[in-house]
């Protein structure tokens, strides 16, 4: 028989198990990946976790490409930071609060809007070999900055597509590089640039990035993300227009980047082309079916394609091909929601 001593120990423990908190969820695996005893691909395995696995963040020394984690049934290790999404990033990103302007959606973008410090991280990238970091590698360190940064908005100005078209770049359209840039260039951008906006309208077209791997010295992808190639390690270009009856050339492009992509685990290529008016360059036009999507990020200017303007175009232009309107673009996109049965989705939450 059980002494009342012993009982009221059992009693006592119970209640003092039953009253301590579960372990915050910090991170979600992207794929089927190993949990091993140390951050490296030699540390033994200590268990495959499955897509979706919650894990616990521990505080211990970073290592470079790794995660220090612990499973929700107690069992500690690492696993590589590609294979994991942070919830926190995500559950930010969802609460960005758009604010309209007094009448409405903004026609005009107000230079005195807040424009958030920016936040950077590297990444690591082509298979956890390399880490990337905020300014890439690439010779115009300033625009791989802003295309990298890694912070959330609090909150977005909702503005018409038309706002982002009008403002001023045709003065930078003779450089594709800002170290190029007089004062006088950068006070054009420097008021704008960095304010966070929502902006509603139709994808004309998305362009994942990825591609294959290069063979020899050959380099393909993009400086701000060292030059990678895989989807996880590259962007979207995606063509935002006001209406699906407008074409490329009329769009601003907006650009979801790794560092966003990776957070945000239901934004798949296989998801979001569907919602273009097309599908490929050569799809043909599906205005009718094309969804009404609402986009937010950091307003950008990206001076490396004047080239892409019809504006630009001086010769032979009824034989070439643009793809945007204006040198502005948002970029990094943070968030993307899609118009359903008369309510806005956010994309991660769509099948």
């Amino acid at each position: 028989m059980r002494s009342q001593r012993s009982v009221r120990l059992t009693l006592a423990l119970g209640l003092l198990f039953a009253a301590s908190p579960i372990a915050a969820q910090d991170y979600a695996t992207t794929a089927w990946v190993n949990l091993r005893q140390r951050p490296s691909m030699s540390g033994a395995k200590l268990r495959t976790l499955a897509p979706d696995e919650t894990l616990s963040k521990r505080t211990v020394a970073p290592r470079p490409g790794w995660v220090a984690v612990r499973t929700s049934d107690g069992l500690a290790g690492w696993v590589g930071e590609t294979k994991v999404r942070d919830l926190h990033h995500a559950a930010s990103a969802s609460s960005t609060t758009v604010t309209p302007a007094s009448g409405g959606i903004a026609s005009q973008i107000d230079p005195s809007w807040e424009k958030p410090s920016i936040d950077t991280a590297s990444m690591r990238v082509q298979g956890n070999t390399l880490s990337c970091g905020p300014f890439g590698d690439g010779k115009d360190d300033g625009t791989n900055y802003h295309k990298n940064r890694a912070d959330l908005p609090l909150t977005s100005h909702a503005v018409t597509l038309e706002a982002v078209r009008a403002l001023p770049d045709t003065a930078l359209w003779r450089f594709t590089n800002r170290r190029n840039w007089t004062n006088s260039d950068s006070a054009l951008v420097i008021p704008y640039e960095g304010i966070p906006v929502t902006v509603e309208g139709y994808f004309e077209i998305v362009k994942p990035q990825a591609t294959t791997a290069p063979s020899g010295t050959k380099r393909v992808g993009e400086s701000p993300n060292c030059h990678s190639w895989d989807e996880e390690d590259t962007d979207w270009h995606m063509a935002l227009v006001a209406d699906p009856t407008e074409t490329e050339d009329r769009s601003v492009v907006v650009e979801p980047t790794p560092r966003t992509k990776r957070n945000n685990p239901g934004w798949t290529p296989q998801k979001v082309l569907p919602l273009a008016v097309r599908k490929t360059p050569k799809s043909p036009r599906r205005e009718a079916e094309a969804a009404r999507v609402r986009v937010t990020g950091f307003l950008m200017l990206d001076p490396v394609h004047p080239t892409h303007i019809r504006g630009r175009c001086t010769a032979s232009c009824n034989t070439k091909t643009f793809y945007r309107a204006t040198l502005w673009e948002i970029h990094p996109v943070t968030r993307i929601d899609v118009f359903q049965d008369g309510v806005w989705v956010d994309l991660n939450a769509l099948p």
